[in-house]
């Protein structure tokens, strides 16, 4: 039987680099969770390098659009993520703070914007006041962390170290899932 090329969850011939990738986040996941230093300093390292290359793509997107209104801001805001993100990955020390800091400001943010959706809701909405609560919890979450920034270094590296490992087993699950299955005819 020949191999059949159906949609995402028909069979792939290309099943064992799935496999192959789902081993490898499964292993990196449960180092990261027994080596937190070391991972909170990949992660910081590649948050540098995701603002670097994004930098390069947002400037690349501005200049190919150049009859498009704003282009400009936009070419400017891609030249300012590269010059942050070669910034970060040339001082990892500063790019851990600054992760840590990012992580505190974006919570401090959407709980900003859940308080006030949940103002917004409270005449119409009979669950404003859980928007309500939440948008506090994120409040307070946000000043813990910029409190305490090695308990925000740790929970980042716990949240990834967890996802790593569920990623990995699922992506083996889904290597078996898609391998092309033997026939009687065979």
């Amino acid at each position: 039987m020949e191999n059949q090329y159906l949609n995402f969850w028909g069979y792939l011939s290309q099943w064992k680099w799935l496999l192959v990738w789902g081993i490898i986040s499964l292993l990196v996941g449960i180092y990261f969770a027994f080596q937190p230093s070391q991972a909170y300093l990949f992660i910081a390292s590649l948050f540098g390098i995701s603002l670097l290359v994004g930098g390069i793509f947002q400037m690349m997107t501005a200049t190919n659009d150049r009859d498009v209104k704003g282009w400009r801001l936009l070419f400017i805001a891609g030249l300012l993520d590269i010059i942050l993100g070669a910034y970060l990955v040339l001082n990892v020390n500063i790019s851990e703070l600054f992760l840590t800091v990012l992580f505190a400001i974006i919570l401090f943010y959407r709980g900003i914007i859940y308080i006030r959706a949940s103002m917004k809701m409270k005449n119409n909405h009979r669950q404003w006041g859980l928007y309500l609560f939440n948008g506090i919890l994120l409040l307070i979450i946000s000043i813990f962390l910029l409190a305490f920034p090695l308990f925000s270094m740790l929970g980042i590296v716990m949240v990834s170290s967890i996802l790593m490992i569920y990623w990995g087993f699922t992506w083996i699950w889904m290597a078996f899932e898609i391998k092309p299955k033997k026939t009687i005819d065979e």
